[in-house]
């Protein structure tokens, strides 16, 4: 609950000017506020009055209701860079959620027919038939079904790291809706005095999992964040730890009240239990971070520093420099199209082989190199898109607009500024990859090596040359 809240709230502080993020807030918010409302009410004593009990059956069924809302909203709005929906679909949308809640408030067992007092807090008895329940139920599936519509046919149409992002956000509400819907719905449907509805809201950590996973590597919704592995490892390990020891507890006092054991027998076997499966658990999870969340990572460092070394340890040409950079980049990026453009040394463009790309025309690219002399980080054109619809300022839209022209045109995919200082001098230009897969956050730092290294020895190259045609003038004088 609290880490869907706090993906709700990062989500929304940094796309306040994008309507897909605000949705997906709002669906990531609604989510959390389920799943609290599911927790109050199954480990919360409440007084014998069932009427405080159906107010908050009432809030859990109107969040359930948004939850689904949010995301059909959210599904016609991302990736473009505006809703994809008419005006009176969306109002229809809006109404019948107005509409669904109204009567969820308005009108007394309209989905709560008794509240069951128990020792450890309160179930719902749902009402059970063919009148308001199934009408609440139609709601949920037909709002979830489109937005799983939607979302496949985008992911159909997308590429890049749009259809990456499309793809995790899709595994993330598919499997936790699914399993939201059976537990929360059918399964009452089934049974109405089943009091296991809150199994469903478990499957919250899937959806969040998945969706900070996105946004970790694939920088979904264009958040970026850098965390570092050994932090990532610990925050992982303490929470898998807790849920081991968790349901160690669950199935120690279960054991205990079957068989009749002591108190302080469990409490021995719980301890065995959790020290016997840290190193086990510690394993697992090194492996699964080493193996998804960065995979490569290790690699990549390694072809940095190789990269670095290489460039450093010998004098080399500037096509020779190239060569090297082009030999450790294509098989740890998988891209064939890289090269060199010196625009601040016109009589070097004979020291650098072909370029690769035939389709760049530098002398379109003005506004490009200009953006680049301002701003040094390393340029993902596919991201261009999310940094236009932040943006108000419209002459600062037209030149973004006329960066992403070029690049599409031009088949780039990133660009790396080289300079020296503040003064820009060189960039490097890749294509996309032969995969079609999109660029992690972990080829970004491995790019952002590149350019530390390459920045320095080119830098220094371009001077030797510069200084040896002086000599020779000289010379010839």
């Amino acid at each position: 609950s609290i880490l869907s809240l706090v993906l709700g709230g990062i989500v929304y502080s940094k796309g306040k000017n994008r309507a897909s993020s605000k949705f997906f807030a709002f669906l990531a918010l609604f989510v959390g506020l389920w799943v609290a409302i599911g927790i109050i009410s199954h480990y919360q004593n409440i007084s014998s009055d069932s009427k405080f009990g159906i107010i908050w059956g009432n809030i859990s069924e109107t969040a359930a209701s948004l939850i689904f809302t949010s995301f059909l909203l959210f599904t016609y709005s991302f990736p473009n860079k505006k809703m994809v929906i008419s005006r009176m679909a969306f109002f229809i949308i809006l109404g019948l959620q107005i509409v669904l809640v109204f009567l969820i408030w308005a009108m007394p067992g309209f989905l709560t027919k008794e509240i069951k007092i128990n020792p450890n807090g309160y179930s719902l008895e749902f009402v059970n038939g063919p009148g308001y329940y199934y009408v609440y139920m139609e709601f949920i599936l037909a709002y979830f079904l489109f937005g799983i519509f939607n979302l496949i046919k985008r992911f159909r149409e997308e590429s890049g790291i749009n259809k990456v992002q499309i793809k995790y956000v899709l595994l993330a509400t598919g499997i936790s809706g699914s399993l939201g819907i059976f537990f929360g719905l059918i399964v009452p449907a089934i049974d109405s005095a089943s009091d296991i509805y809150y199994v469903g809201r478990l499957a919250a950590i899937i959806f969040v999992a998945l969706n900070a996973y996105a946004i970790l590597r694939y920088r979904f919704l264009d958040i970026k964040f850098v965390l570092r592995k050994g932090t990532v490892f610990a925050v992982t390990i303490a929470i898998a730890l807790g849920l081991y020891s968790y349901f160690v507890f669950l199935l120690s006092q279960t054991t205990g009240n079957i068989f009749h054991i002591g108190n302080d027998v469990v409490s021995i076997f719980i301890i065995i239990l959790i020290a016997i499966g840290f190193h086990p658990l510690r394993r697992m999870v090194e492996y699964a971070l080493n193996a998804y969340f960065f995979p490569k990572r290790a690699d990549l460092r390694a072809a940095a520093n190789s990269l670095n070394r290489k460039l450093t340890s010998t004098v080399a040409t500037i096509e020779e420099m190239l060569r090297t950079v082009r030999d450790e980049m294509r098989p740890n990026l998988n891209i064939e199209q890289i090269d060199l453009l010196i625009h601040k040394a016109p009589e070097l463009w004979e020291a650098v082989p072909p370029i690769s790309n035939q389709a760049i025309d530098i002398q379109k690219g003005a506004e490009l190199i200009s953006y680049l002399s301002h701003n040094f980080q390393i340029l993902i054109a596919e991201e261009l898109e999310f940094r236009i619809q932040e943006i108000t300022d419209e002459n600062q839209k037209t030149k973004l607009s006329g960066i992403k022209q070029f690049c599409d045109q031009s088949g780039i995919s990133v660009v790396v500024p080289l300079f020296t200082g503040e003064d820009l001098f060189a960039f490097l230009a890749l294509g996309s990859k032969t995969n079609k897969d999109a660029f992690s956050i972990g080829d970004i730092k491995f790019l952002e090596e590149i350019q530390r290294n390459f920045s320095f020895t080119l830098g220094g190259a371009i001077l030797y040359h510069r200084a040896l045609n002086r000599i020779q003038q000289s010379i010839k004088k």
